[in-house]
């Protein structure tokens, strides 16, 4: 609905500039303000090696999750335990960028965004070659 707003932060600061201690101080910069939805976006994009570990990964989603009960409407909670249950069941990466995508989709009707893209223009602001994902 028009008006809504939404806040998603992460509990410390996740971007190049604090891990690489380029910032030293203790607050969070805008970058670590972004959503979870573009750091899980970005971290199914890297290498295996370097992606988030389980365990993080983990702590990231059940925050996510527990605001979203707060937050969320229906349609993108339906589409959030969607994008869980697939990714518990071991869906592979494209499929997870799909569905992430839904959710940003759901959530900008949320704040008043009605004009729908289609599938894959949210993801190629993100990714050069969408159009292998797509199929």
């Amino acid at each position: 609905m028009p008006g809504k707003e939404y806040l998603i932060i992460f509990p410390k600061c996740c971007c190049d500039l604090h891990t690489t201690g380029g910032v030293h101080t203790p607050n969070l910069c805008e970058c670590s303000r972004q959503s979870i939805l573009y750091t899980v976006m970005e971290d199914t994009r890297k290498p295996i090696s370097e992606q988030m570990t389980e365990s993080d990964k983990t702590k990231m989603m059940s925050d996510f999750s527990n605001g979203l009960t707060l937050w969320g409407s229906n349609k993108v909670v339906k589409k959030w335990l969607k994008y869980r249950k697939a990714s518990l069941e071991g869906m592979n990466p494209d499929n997870s960028l799909l569905l992430l995508e839904d959710i940003i989709y759901e959530i900008r009707k949320d704040v008043g965004q009605r004009k729908k893209l289609g599938k894959g223009d949210m993801l190629s602001i993100f990714i050069n070659d969408v159009e292998k994902i797509i199929k």
